[in-house]
């Protein structure tokens, strides 16, 4: 499928849905590659469609044609608010509210709902990155040095290429960056102004770009979690717990 065909499908969908919804609906979006002029014949069809009020869902399928449509209903207050949230998943879900193409608007809804929502501030993303922390890296960590000590490479890799990814969207929230997509993760993170040092290689051997040994995976993954611990540190992310908590 070309970028030209699956444009007019996506203006043919914005179509029904304006007159199957009515003044529900007060704007509707392309995000994505397909928004970006960069999609290719496999590309996905990624729309926001923004409504005055009732709940968010997801309409998800694949045509006949071959593409997969991916409609994202959301109501107006709950936009607002998810454009000023910075949650673990930041690095992927800010790219719906950056190079949108709109396709349909009533009032300058989008624009509206992003200046009600103003700006993120350090402490949202400092808040994020204690959430990756705790909730992943920490753990993968762990789990890859308990496969690395019981002699496990395939347990290491795996648990190595989810280090990798987890620790693209730490260093995501840490330069205030967001992907562009998800199959750019690798080449945007390389271009970040604040890494560990030795990322440049060390994420090709955790990601499984490049193979490597197991005790060499050990070492980048030992070497990128000193980084982030370095950079949190430097930054007064303090990501552990004084206290127990119940």
């Amino acid at each position: 499928m070309t970028p030209a065909e699956r444009l007019e499908i996506a203006e043919h969908l914005c179509r029904l849905i304006v007159r199957a919804r009515g003044e529900a609906v007060l704007g509707v979006s392309i995000y994505g590659s397909t928004a970006r002029g960069a999609d290719g014949p496999r590309s996905d069809l990624e729309m926001k469609v923004l409504l005055a009020d009732g709940d968010a869902h997801d309409v998800e399928y694949v045509h006949v044609s071959g593409l997969k449509v991916e409609l994202n209903y959301q109501p107006f207050d709950d936009y607002v608010d998810s454009v000023l949230r910075v949650t673990p998943d930041w690095p992927l879900c800010a790219a719906e509210h950056r190079g949108r193409r709109v396709l349909f608007e009533r009032d300058g809804a989008f624009a509206a709902a992003e200046a009600a929502a103003g700006t993120p501030d350090d402490g949202d993303f400092a808040a994020a990155q204690v959430e990756v922390v705790a909730q992943e890296l920490f753990e993968e960590m762990g789990k890859l040095r308990s496969a690395h000590d019981r002699g496990d490479a395939d347990a290491v890799r795996a648990a190595a290429h989810h280090l990798a990814w987890t620790a693209a969207m730490w260093l995501a929230l840490e330069n205030r960056t967001p992907f562009r997509t998800g199959g750019t993760v690798w080449a945007e993170a390389a271009a970040f102004a604040i890494l560990p040092d030795g990322w440049a290689t060390d994420h090709r051997v955790l990601a499984g770009l490049d193979w490597a040994s197991a005790d060499d995976v050990r070492a980048a993954a030992e070497r990128v979690w000193g980084g982030i611990e370095a950079i949190a540190e430097a930054r007064g992310i303090a990501w552990q717990s004084e206290d127990w908590r119940v």
